[in-house]
C-alpha cells in the first residue's frame, strides 16, 4: 500500500470500503485536489484543499552539522518555512542485509506539497546517504495563523 493510500484508508487489515490502488498507480487524494483556501468549514476548522497542503519532511542526516546545512539551503530556497534539527537520534534500521544502529540528527522541516518534488531534490543532491529518508506527511490541523505563514514565506512553485 502506498502512503497516500494509507492514510486515507488505514493500516492493510483494516476495514476498507474504497477500491484498493495499484502500487503503481500515482494517488490522487482528495487534499491534493483543487486549490489552497483559507476558508472555515462547520465549527471554525479550517479547509485545506489542493496541491498547496501544508506538510512536515522528516529527513535524518548523519550529523547536526549535515542537518543543519540541509535545512539552511531548503529555507534559503523558499522551499520550507522551517527546518528544526534535532541532533542524536538512535536509529535502527536494515542496510546491505544487516541490521544497524547509528546516531543520526532527525530534520523536521515545514513545507508545502506542492514544493516537495524540489524539497526532495536539494535534499538529494546535498545529503551524504545514498538513500536518504525523505518522507511527507500532511499536517491535518494546525493553528490557521503558522499555517498561513508557512505560505507566506515559501516560494510558488516553478
Amino acid at each position: 500500500m502506498d502512503v497516500a493510500g494509507f492514510l486515507l484508508k488505514g493500516p492493510p487489515g483494516c476495514s476498507d470500503t474504497t477500491t484498493a490502488r495499484s502500487s503503481r498507480e500515482a494517488p490522487n487524494p482528495a487534499f491534493l485536489e483543487g486549490r489552497y483556501t483559507k476558508d472555515r468549514g462547520p465549527g471554525g476548522v479550517r479547509e485545506v484543499k489542493g496541491p498547496a497542503q501544508e506538510i512536515v519532511v522528516l529527513v535524518t542526516a548523519s550529523s547536526e552539522e549535515e542537518a543543519a546545512r540541509i535545512g539552511r539551503a531548503l529555507v534559503e530556497a523558499g522551499l520550507a518555512a522551517c527546518a528544526n534539527v534535532l541532533p542524536r537520534v538512535r536509529s535502527i534500521f536494515r542496510w546491505e542485509g544487516k541490521v544497524s544502529e547509528e546516531q543520526e540528527s532527525l530534520m523536521v522541516v515545514k513545507s508545502r506539497s506542492d514544493l516537495f518534488d524540489d524539497v526532495a531534490r536539494t535534499v538529494k543532491r546535498l545529503h551524504s546517504y545514498q538513500v536518504p529518508e525523505i518522507i511527507a506527511v500532511p499536517i491535518a490541523h494546525g493553528s490557521p495563523e503558522y499555517l498561513a505563514w508557512i505560505h507566506e514565506v515559501t516560494r510558488q512553485p516553478k
